[in-house]
């Protein structure tokens, strides 16, 4: 295994063979990228049949995720899987690399290949499944660049795009593909920011009238949705390019989109047509964590044009005051404009003429958009609150998607009272107080695991543990970005805990070498276990268990109140513990056995750290 790298290599015969983790990848950048599998890893194999010297060709490749004969799914550089464009980009992507490094490999050749490939997995959308170029404007899941022969190969041979949407998803169909023809049929917006095009057989783009001509060609999503295997017939029959298009609509969706359930659905809104949206890179979705975990959030409606929604998917929300992209002016200066009411958004929603005329929303919709906002100095309020302006892209984050036959038919709210999800807890954690009546009182803390609390209650939580700062609802450790939070509030209440964190940290120097050597060997051995039930690591867990009650009771104290930071290699994240509460943790299964190992691991290896100051 790589240092601080949820990856493993071996060779196995005439094979290299790379398995990277995805047990901690978010589930919501895991379905965005298709691995719905249940297997730990995605496996990556580099078959040196004919050689590793410099001189023998580029070895074949192949990319696996699950047990191919049992539901898993595969994709090789002989044989291409249109179904798999995760697997797809990790061959482009090992391919380029081997390209610039096989004839000047170095020592560390193999290791950086590893690196790439798992930073590839982790930033799937920040780069071109075919060319492996960063995007200008990164997204949450594989798909091509603009350029001409990205499109060829995606379209021409079928990569990375298929027609499997039409089943797993037809409302999300209907709506890129609404999309799409909205955008191709407004001028102005073709000017001001053009679509990227598809390209003909012959390799010449198509023109966004030739697109929308073959997009209204298309039959009904009903009527696909139910085709089964004659879908691809009846698209053919529809426009010899209608399949190629529809492929094309959805393999450069940039944004993960799925229907809201009916018993999820926001009844205030007044609309069938609910959609969870995510566009958010990883780097942008950390940036607005600490954000929100600094300032609080709240939730606006955000309302754009039915053509510009196309290069939203791709583009997320852009601040295009004072630019051509702008569409709606700029009253309150630069930035993102949004609205503390539905109506209000409402008035923003001009029409380009017409959507697709077979869509199940209407031949004219609109579309609304919820927003969850990070209250920081770079978001103001105007016209008496009713309009705000994030001067930051950063502080904006897409949640959902709401569409209307016409804007008539959307209702007059709020979305303070629409998204009262935006807290996991109702009520503080001690006292019962609401978030109004906590942020009245001046002592509200917003943590970045979306829970509020009454900073007084926290203080008193954390001294009632000796210095432990764990979140009292789901017993796991806050953030270190929390723990800043929490000891610098506004209130003065964290300053308490400066001199018991200083002490705490203190008793580090109690904690002896040989206790470093047992953590280290328990995490590496939990890494390494990577089979389906975690047999060995569940067994060296216990035994570290049964191990830290025998040890004398200083060295157990500290271990119980001395803080350690860690790296968290698969979320890329930092996080706090002890080792008697990580322990426990994932003793009791509220913990990732990996995660766990990892934590051991860093704890040994830097046991000199120095105390963090605040």
């Amino acid at each position: 295994m790589l240092e601080d790298a949820a990856v493993w290599i071996h060779q196995a015969a005439s094979n290299v063979v790379i398995n990277i983790s995805v047990v901690d990848l978010a589930p919501l950048a895991r379905a965005a990228c298709g691995l719905t599998r249940e297997a730990p890893t995605i496996t990556v194999t580099l078959d040196f049949e004919r050689g590793y010297r410099r001189t023998c060709p580029i070895p074949a490749i192949s990319v696996r995720h699950g047990d191919v004969d049992d539901g898993g799914i595969a994709t090789s550089t002989q044989r291409a899987t249109p179904g798999f464009p995760m697997g797809l980009q990790l061959c482009q992507t090992a391919i380029n690399f081997l390209a610039k490094r096989w004839t000047n490999r170095g020592e560390t050749f193999l290791s950086d290949l590893c690196l790439t490939l798992k930073d590839r997995l982790y930033n799937a959308g920040n780069y071109c499944m075919m060319c492996d170029d960063e995007f200008k404007f990164p997204g949450v899941k594989p798909t091509v660049c603009d350029k001409q022969l990205c499109s060829y190969q995606l379209e021409t041979l079928g990569l990375g795009a298929d027609l499997s949407l039409f089943d797993v998803d037809p409302a999300v169909t209907d709506l890129l593909i609404t999309f799409a023809a909205s955008a191709c049929l407004d001028l102005h917006r073709q000017r001001v920011s053009p679509v990227a095009m598809p390209v003909h057989a012959d390799d010449t783009p198509f023109t966004p009238a030739e697109l929308a001509m073959v997009l209204s060609a298309i039959p009904t999503v009903e009527s696909l949705h139910h085709a089964g295997e004659s879908r691809k017939l009846m698209l053919d029959e529809a426009d010899a390019q209608a399949a190629r298009v529809a492929a094309w609509v959805f393999a450069t969706n940039r944004a993960h989109i799925a229907t809201v359930s009916p018993e999820d659905h926001m009844e205030v809104m007044k609309t069938p047509h609910q959609f969870h949206i995510h566009t958010s890179t990883r780097q942008h979705a950390e940036k607005f964590a600490r954000l929100k975990a600094e300032h609080g959030s709240f939730f606006a409606f955000h309302g754009s044009g039915l053509s510009n929604w196309h290069n939203i998917l791709r583009q997320n929300l852009k601040v295009a005051s004072n630019t051509p992209l702008m569409s709606a002016g700029a009253a309150y200066g630069e930035g993102i404009y949004m609205a503390a009411a539905s109506s209000m958004s409402a008035s923003y929603l001009r029409t380009s003429g017409k959507g697709w005329d077979r869509s199940d929303f209407g031949p004219m919709p609109v579309c609304l958009a919820l927003v969850e906002v990070a209250n920081s100095s770079r978001v103001h309020w105007h016209a008496q609150n009713q309009i705000v302006v994030a001067n930051d892209e950063s502080c904006v984050m897409l949640h959902h998607l709401f569409i209307y036959a016409s804007s008539s038919g959307i209702p007059h709210v709020f979305a303070k009272d629409v998204a009262k999800f935006k807290f996991k807890n109702t009520t503080t954690i001690a006292y019962g107080s609401t978030y109004e009546e906590v942020k009245r009182a001046g002592k509200l803390l917003v943590t970045s695991d979306e829970y509020f609390w009454d900073i007084e209650e926290v203080v008193d939580m954390i001294q009632a543990k000796h210095g432990l700062f764990i979140n009292g609802y789901n017993q796991l450790p806050f953030a270190p970005a929390d723990v800043q939070a929490i000891m610098n509030h506004a209130s003065g209440y964290g300053k308490v805990l400066r001199q018991l964190e200083s002490a705490n940290a203190a008793l580090r120097q109690t904690i002896p070498d040989y206790v470093y050597g047992r953590l280290r060997h328990v995490g590496i051995t939990c890494l390494q276990d990577l089979t389906s039930d975690f047999a060995t690591a569940h067994q060296a867990i216990a035994e570290l268990h049964s191990w830290l009650q025998g040890l004398p009771a200083p060295v157990k104290d500290a271990l119980a109140r001395v803080p350690f930071e860690a790296y968290d290699s698969h979320t890329h994240q930092s996080f706090r513990d002890t080792v008697a509460h990580a322990v426990e943790l994932v003793v009791s299964g509220g913990e990732c056995v990996h995660r766990f190992g990892d934590f051991m691991k860093q704890v040994a290896e830097n046991k000199e750290c120095k105390k963090r100051k605040w």
